[in-house]
Formats: structure tokens, sequence, C-alpha cells
């Protein structure tokens, strides 16, 4: 189970850093910050989309594969913590721009 998580973590790690290396390379060079903000604020929002998602389906997997208390137990808590990172999705937009607002003013 922990060569499991750790090879899923380290291939998680190697497509964020081969996402970041192949996007544009000049974020803010010339662009108001609004733009930036705009952009950085959509890459966060479809990561967090896409593992919330991914999580999901893996935690149902779990729920449904094991017939154990556990794995019950490790499935609803990967499904619940999923859930909570599909909402953080949704609200990364307005979080971004309500802290924008309070920095402008």
């Amino acid at each position: 189970m922990t060569r499991t998580a750790l090879r899923t973590a380290s291939v998680a790690a190697m497509a964020a850093m081969f996402t970041l290396v192949v996007s544009d390379q000049a974020f803010a060079a010339g662009e108001e910050i609004g733009a930036t903000l705009d952009r950085i604020t959509g890459w966060i929002q479809g990561i967090l989309l896409s593992v919330g998602i991914l999580a999901f389906v893996l935690g149902a997997g779990f729920y449904l594969a094991e017939g154990t208390i556990g794995g019950h137990e490790r499935g609803k808590a990967l499904m619940v913590g999923a859930i909570i990172g599909v909402i953080l999705g949704f609200l990364a937009k307005p979080i971004v721009n309500l802290a924008a607002s309070f920095v402008s003013h």
C-alpha cells in the first residue's frame, strides 16, 4: 500500500512538473496582474477538479472492493476529501477575486 501511494504521488508530482515546464514561460511578462491571477486560478481550479474526481473514483473503488470495515472507512475518507477538493476547486476563482479586492482597495 505504501509503495502504491508513493508511486502515485511521484507520478502526480512528475505530471505537475511537466505541466509547469510546458506551460507559458512568461506568466506576467507585460500583462496585468488580474490576467495573471486568472490564469493561475484557472490552472489551480483545473488541477483541483481533476485530482478531486480521480480521488473520488479511487475512494469508491476502495469502498466497493474491500470487504473489511477498514477498507470502507478508507474509501469513505478518501471520497469526503475528494468532495472537499472539488468544492475548493469550484470556489478557487471567487476566493482569489475576494482576496484581490481586499488588496486593490
